[in-house]
């Protein structure tokens, strides 16, 4: 068993009992899921339960360089996202104190997809039919050449695709089931830490 302390002035402790409607010093239940310890750029997700401990809020936060880089790209993405983006969680606080960074989204609860769940809707949705641009000017493809540079076949694919014009898409960099909830028939996309507001349609 761990015991938590907070002083009703911290500021982790100050956005935790707003998220719950509550006061610092009539601090509200939660709970805290803890990140792999063993990586780079461990975070926490903490539950912010209500008086009759309905999680209402999910705070995600974390110490050290590694952990603020992934929390300041996430957030920074939830912030450019335009308002009304299917999939997309609002962003409802942040937190920046320099020793810790967080930002804070409602809980959505529902269940993970299976096969029998169709995600065409939701990424037809992200694409971006307004704009094209070529394969080769998308961070995501520049990383992919990176990573497989002097394969000489994929070299061959590259030529034949990378001047091609194409609608980017919002894309996520993980989309597995255990980061998507739905409920009602409406998803919603979690864990936008490798999010970017331009990507190849598809990839997902």
């Amino acid at each position: 068993k761990t015991a938590m302390e907070f002083a009703p002035s911290d500021p982790v402790a100050q956005i935790i009992a707003r998220l719950a409607g509550r006061t610092a010093r009539d601090f509200p239940h939660f709970a805290i899921l803890a990140g792999n310890p063993a990586v780079a750029g461990q975070r926490f997700v903490v539950l912010v339960l209500n008086e009759a401990d309905r999680p209402v809020a999910v705070l995600k936060t974390g110490l050290g360089e590694s952990a603020h880089s992934l929390i300041r790209h996430e957030r920074g993405f939830l912030r450019s996202v335009a308002a009304g983006t299917p999939g997309v969680p609002r962003l409802i606080a942040e937190l920046d104190t320099g020793r810790v960074q967080g930002f804070a989204v409602e809980f959505f609860d529902g269940y993970s997809p299976s096969a029998a769940d169709q995600a065409g809707p939701l990424l037809q949705g992200w694409l971006n039919r307004g704009r094209q641009v070529q394969l080769r000017d998308l961070a995501c493809w520049q990383r992919l050449q990176q990573a497989v540079k002097g394969d000489a076949l994929f070299r061959k694919l590259a030529d034949q695709l990378e001047l091609r014009p194409i609608r980017p898409t919002l894309y996520h960099g993980d989309l597995a089931p255990w980061n998507v909830r739905i409920a009602n028939g409406t998803w919603t996309v979690l864990d936008w830490e490798r999010g970017e507001l331009a990507g190849p349609p598809g990839w997902d």
